[in-house]
């Protein structure tokens, strides 16, 4: 007995496609935490790396008491807990055409939606309370990312060296005829803040982490 199987150029086109995008789906399915991994860890060191991280943190410097955040250290890296858990990375639908296959990875690293949440972490605002027991609402985080160099605080100005009053050992808030903005190095816009610059360097890194966690493994 005798069979014949006959396939024409078509049949074999479309099943070897069919058989190079299942295999492309499962090796981008079974690294695509991976890659997630990765790129938050790389976004979380870029946040690091910026002067305004570096400067609130920073036990010796002065825009530190400017702004008073209370244990500062713990509070950013609340934020960037916070700014990670948000980071989305997913894959869409695998394409192709006669001359390559096209894997569509969606990375989601800042948005309006983050920029909301992130605004609502607990250490965003403090509260602070004048040697006369008013209690003022500090949303610093506000500040820094959407005020740019725009005034934040009326009819005062910082005064350094005031260690006796001060909650940050140094600076304090004081009446005058000047307004309070932050320092322009530091200062930030919805669409042009430490958080968004950092994304920005992020992404110019993805097609090497990419490469690395995705292609290479293919």
């Amino acid at each position: 007995m005798k069979y014949e199987l006959r396939f024409n150029d078509d049949q074999i086109k479309k099943s070897l496609h069919a058989s190079v995008k299942r295999h492309i789906r499962n090796t981008v399915q079974l690294n695509i935490k991976n890659l997630e991994r990765k790129v938050k860890e790389k976004y979380a060191a870029k946040v690091r790396k910026t002067p305004e991280y570096m400067n609130i943190v920073s036990e010796r410097s002065t825009f530190r008491t400017e702004l008073g955040v209370p244990n500062s250290p713990a509070v950013l890296e609340s934020i960037i807990e916070a700014l990670l858990d948000n980071v989305e990375v997913r894959i869409n639908r695998i394409a192709n055409d006669e001359s390559a296959y096209i894997i569509p990875i969606t990375i989601t690293l800042f948005d309006e939606k983050i920029m909301k949440r992130i605004l609502n972490v607990p250490g965003a605002t403090y509260y602070s309370e004048n040697m006369r027991g008013t209690v003022t609402e500090v949303p610093w985080l506000s500040w820094l990312l959407l005020s740019g160099n725009e005034p934040v605080v009326y009819g005062f100005k910082v005064m350094y060296n005031k260690e006796r009053w001060s909650r940050t050992d140094n600076a304090i808030m004081t009446p005058s005829n000047e307004n309070y903005s932050i320092p322009e190095r530091f200062s930030g816009t919805r669409n042009d803040n430490f958080l968004t610059r950092a994304a920005i360097d992020t992404v110019e890194e993805l097609p090497l982490i990419i490469q690395k966690e995705i292609i290479g493994k293919l």
